[in-house]
């Protein structure tokens, strides 16, 4: 954990030299000498305060699998009605997916 939070002339300028910044360059300059006691959080939040750019990472798009569609998937593969498995609906995420996976 750092116990400086100041950061000095010459680091701002290198975050201003680097702008954008990202999450990979954020982490390229915390390797670096003049940021060896910041971490890479240290280096966002004081690029974001200094009003420098900085470019957040995409997102995946990856679809949300709900319970309901878990239980759906489970009662297609066992040839049962769905409304006879509601009470699937209470298990986790985790459980049904297990369930899933050993039925399939």
């Amino acid at each position: 954990m750092t116990t400086s939070t100041s950061y000095t002339a010459a680091m701002i300028a290198e975050l201003k030299a680097q702008s954008p910044l990202n999450h990979a360059k954020a982490k390229a300059l915390a390797a670096t000498p003049l940021f060896a006691t910041r971490s890479v959080k240290s280096i966002i939040a004081k690029a974001k305060s200094e009003q420098i750019e900085y470019v957040v990472a995409a997102r995946p798009n990856t679809p949300k699998i709900t319970k309901a569609d878990l239980v759906a998937s489970i009662a297609a593969s066992l040839d049962a009605d769905s409304g006879s498995l509601d009470g699937l609906r209470g298990a986790t995420t985790a459980a049904l997916t297990a369930l899933m996976a050993n039925i399939a």
